[in-house]
């Protein structure tokens, strides 16, 4: 893996033609996100995906925007999944940088962004691939570009229902923290609308060291269905360890993450018949293999979970573009509502744009397709891809 420094703050170094950007030529934007610890899982690759697409704006010489061209000076903070951090990290990007333009990841930046005086924020504008209708409800100048819990669950369990009949009973294992506790909430509430019995959740340290005790605790209740929620790195481990233990049941992970990682490291006659939720579908078309190929060779280490999180970039800029400014946040809140992304790596290549307030009930959030994904014969396969469900 490509070594990232995890200072407060380290800054991409930009050049272009020999000269060096003036400042009004320049377009800064401050990305934050867990880059260690168990939330790594997801900040990497929302890091590297963003520095992909910056990298290739400023090699074809920049962004252009209201007839001028403008490089992108990309700062990147890792908060370490410390909503403390988070704030000291958005402080420093506004009060010290002169950043307008942000992009939040992981509950606890949006817990920071709500931390901020209203007119600090009124200031700024932010797209974040996470679901928090109250960070992204006007007027907050947020944007989601994921559906995540609320709108995947009910597409998971339902899938489960429809190939397995007999399943009647549910339990998961989730890491505690804001977000896998909610993902939490979502699933119970899919699940009951099924009208399966909800057994309870094991709740474990994020830094889980030792997870035959939270496992044992679960098959101990003889569930039909075992799901993980948002386990990131823990969630092959809980997935091999199930099955030698005898676990015969259902098994399957409700939160956005790399299936070939599960068949990977759990083996694949542990990982056989497992449900996962995707960012994208199989087999893999040629736009996907060459995109894999590229992150790999500048990441070290290919991860799926990379492609929920290309479109955020683009739709930020394209919106900037559209607004015709860099500094007018009004403008670039309304050229971000107008923009939409063409995702050439997901399957059908789908216009991805914001459901609006009839499909959310606010109008700041990406309507993206769920991809649900399986392991069947010892390989990855595509078991739906069809809209998300809305909450």
């Amino acid at each position: 893996m490509r070594r990232i420094l995890i200072a407060a703050m380290s800054v991409l170094a930009i050049s272009f033609a020999g000269a060096a950007a003036q400042a009004e030529d320049t377009l800064k934007i401050g990305l934050q996100s867990a880059l260690t610890g168990w939330g790594a899982v997801w900040g990497q690759p929302f890091r590297a995906t963003t520095e992909m697409y910056v990298d290739e704006i400023n090699a074809q010489g920049g962004l252009e925007v209201g007839g001028k061209t403008y490089m992108i000076e990309l700062f990147v903070d890792d908060h370490k999944a410390d909503t403390k951090l988070a704030k000291a990290g958005l402080e420093r990007f506004i009060h010290q940088e002169g950043i307008k333009v942000l992009m939040i990841h992981f509950d606890n930046g949006p817990d920071a962004w709500l931390g901020l005086p209203d007119d600090v924020r009124a200031g700024l504008v932010h797209v974040s691939p996470i679901w928090r209708p109250d960070v992204f409800s006007p007027p907050h100048n947020g944007f989601g570009t994921l559906n995540l819990p609320p709108n995947f669950a009910p597409v998971l369990f339902g899938q489960v229902v429809a190939d397995h009949p007999d399943v009647r009973t549910v339990v998961e294992l989730s890491p505690r923290g804001p977000f896998p506790e909610m993902a939490v909430e979502n699933d119970m509430a899919a699940v009951q609308s099924l009208g399966l019995e909800w057994l309870g959740v094991e709740f474990f340290d994020p830094d889980l060291a030792d997870p035959l005790p939270v496992v044992t605790k679960v098959l101990a209740q003889n569930p039909d269905m075992l799901n993980m929620g948002c386990v990131g790195l823990a969630g092959p481990q809980l997935l091999k360890l199930a099955r030698q233990l005898g676990y015969g049941g259902v098994m399957s992970c409700s939160c956005e993450d790399d299936i070939n990682l599960y068949l990977n490291h759990a083996g694949p006659e542990a990982a056989e018949g497992f449900y996962i939720i995707g960012s994208h579908g199989f087999p893999e078309g040629p736009e996907l293999l060459a995109f894999r190929e590229q992150y790999t060779e500048r990441e070290g280490e290919w991860t799926a979970v990379a492609l929920a999180y290309y479109q955020g970039i683009r739709v930020l800029l394209a919106g900037i573009q559209k607004a015709g400014t860099i500094d007018d946040i009004p403008a670039i809140v309304e050229g971000i509502r107008q923009s939409s992304v063409v995702q050439e790596l997901l399957p059908g290549t789908p216009v991805i744009t914001w459901g609006g307030t009839e499909t959310w009930g606010q109008a700041h959030q990406m309507q993206v397709p769920v991809v649900l994904n399986r392991i069947v014969d010892g390989k990855a396969t595509t078991v739906a891809v069809i809209p998300p469900t809305v909450p």
